[in-house]
């Protein structure tokens, strides 16, 4: 699991001074690469650079956010198939439950975009980030 805190800008509020959805589910797009690409172990195919791509995008927004305080992110692998993972995230904001989401991403190859198998060295570090998740789910 990640966490993450993201401190919230002006610019990032509607005009009632809430969070605004689009800029929460670019949050969570930005830390899912981001945490994605430090468990991709060394990857080589030729020249091609692999790339994290979201295919979907889930959200429940529970409560507005606002610009008062900082928001936190958790992050975590939920699923893992041999060309995809689904990431979890929940947002808090002074300790209140946000948003809860989920995204499926996949492992482009930037030059000609195709979907790749995820490398098994990354594979494993993934499963056993997804392991110890489910672990403190259950505790």
């Amino acid at each position: 699991m990640r966490n993450k805190q993201f401190s919230v800008g002006v610019n990032e509020c509607d005009d009632r001074g809430a969070i605004k959805n689009a800029v929460i589910s670019d949050w969570f797009e930005v830390a899912a690469k981001g945490y994605l690409q430090e468990c991709l172990v060394e990857f080589k195919h030729g020249n091609k650079t692999p790339e994290w791509q979201q295919q979907s995008l889930q959200f429940d927004y529970l409560h507005s956010g606002f610009a008062h305080s900082d928001v936190d992110l958790e992050l975590s692998v939920t699923e893992l198939a041999r060309r995809s993972c689904t990431l979890g995230c929940r947002f808090y904001q002074a300790g209140k439950l946000m948003a809860v989401g989920s995204c499926v991403m996949v492992l482009v190859l930037a030059r000609d975009g195709d979907v790749t198998v995820i490398p098994a060295a990354t594979y494993d570090v993934l499963k056993s980030e997804m392991l110890g998740f489910l672990r403190i789910a259950r505790s």
